[in-house]
């Protein structure tokens, strides 16, 4: 063997161990500050919770309320992500840290909410199929928490989500590139029943029947008559038969469907307010969500699939 040939040898052998620890180094879990910028022109900022570059990572995003920014999340996608989820936390538009140059953002139109789901979402989605085709996730594993003023906005994207067709790009049905389908747990807090451009109606009824079949986690603090009633009134729709004090599961669903209202005793916060260090560690929202995450996402037979074909 030629001198240099063994030196060719050695400096291969020498490199290998370096690669595969920079790639290990890649892979850990991180938290990024990242945005996506709308096709009308909006910056949605986006806090990214990444995996370790698993793409059978569960994927679970977060929509809050007025008043708050996706700050406010912070507590629970930390849980979240130390069980392994993908998580994204965002401000959609004329809320937390959006931003459009030369447009006022003092005031939310109905045609806004409507923008959030139609426009600010989808992009959000976009972003999440790419992280899916990077295989960083598994897009097919979709989530949402929402509380307040998210719920509405949740409930519509995930009504969207699951109207849409797959691509027309194989003869049979089940060969085809899925655009959508993918949301398949929602979890609310305290939620609304709507906001202005956004009407509900039965559409949690829709959702929870096949084939979307998507399970729901409802929470709400005792002391808050209005939520209450709107969260029994989700919880109805989703074919709840009465209002308990504890969880309240739908016996005839399948293991991977699950439907609860959980009412917190004596409780008056509200929304991401249930998530503060000091309550949460009284209720354990965290955990539940947690819990009831890895039941219906996390054991979900879904595979990582690649879907270059959606575009």
């Amino acid at each position: 063997m030629s001198g240099i040939f063994r030196a060719v040898l050695v400096a291969v052998a020498t490199a290998a161990p370096v690669t595969s620890a920079v790639a290990q180094q890649e892979a850990k879990p991180e938290v990024v500050q990242t945005s996506v910028t709308t096709r009308d022109g909006w910056t949605i900022p986006l806090t990214y919770y990444k995996t370790a570059d698993d793409r059978e990572a569960p994927v679970v995003l977060m929509l809050q309320g007025e008043d708050v920014n996706r700050q406010a999340w912070t507590p629970l996608a930390k849980t979240l992500h130390a069980a392994g989820y993908a998580v994204l936390t965002c401000d959609l538009r004329k809320s937390g840290e959006s931003s459009y140059a030369g447009r006022s953002l003092d005031r939310t139109t109905p045609g806004d909410y409507r923008a959030m789901v139609g426009i600010d979402l989808e992009t959000i989605k976009e972003f999440v199929h790419d992280e899916h085709q990077a295989g960083r996730l598994n897009i097919r594993k979709t989530g949402i928490v929402a509380a307040g003023g998210g719920a509405p906005l949740a409930v519509a994207a995930a009504t969207a989500d699951w109207m849409r067709p797959p691509l027309f790009d194989a003869p049979m049905l089940s060969a085809r590139t899925p655009r959508g389908q993918d949301v398949r747990s929602l979890v609310m807090l305290t939620p609304d029943s709507g906001v202005p451009g956004i009407s509900v109606g039965n559409a949690v009824r829709k959702l929870v029947a096949p084939p979307a079949k998507v399970s729901l986690w409802i929470g709400v603090g005792e002391r808050g008559r209005d939520d209450i009633k709107t969260a029994e009134a989700f919880f109805k729709q989703a074919g709840g038969k009465e209002r308990k004090s504890a969880a309240a599961e739908d016996d005839a669903a399948p293991k991977t469907q699950v439907r609860f209202l959980r009412v917190f005793p004596g409780v008056a916060q509200k929304g991401t307010d249930l998530l503060q260090p000091q309550i949460d560690r009284q209720l354990k929202v965290s955990l539940q969500v947690v819990s009831f995450f890895n039941t219906t996402l996390k054991s979900l037979p879904d595979v990582w699939v690649d879907r270059a074909g959606r575009r």
